[in-house]
């Protein structure tokens, strides 16, 4: 669960694949377009742009290697 998230999220909640792809271009257009991080990493504390975009990249390719098609 993400702590202060109303409900929390195991990222486990079904959606068809059209969902899921316009949730993921949504999330990658936020950072693309620099929108600034509400919170420090609870993990790395405070970041560099460069930094919080690299991580996020790296994050979302590890996910993105689970898929099966």
């Amino acid at each position: 669960m993400i702590p202060g998230l109303p409900g929390g999220t195991l990222g486990t909640e079904p959606m068809s694949t059209e969902e899921g792809a316009r949730k993921l271009k949504a999330a990658l257009t936020r950072l693309k377009n620099g929108e600034p991080a509400k919170h420090p990493s609870p993990a790395f504390g405070p970041m560099t742009e460069e930094e919080r975009t690299q991580f996020q990249l790296r994050h979302c390719e590890l996910h993105m290697s689970f898929l099966a098609y």
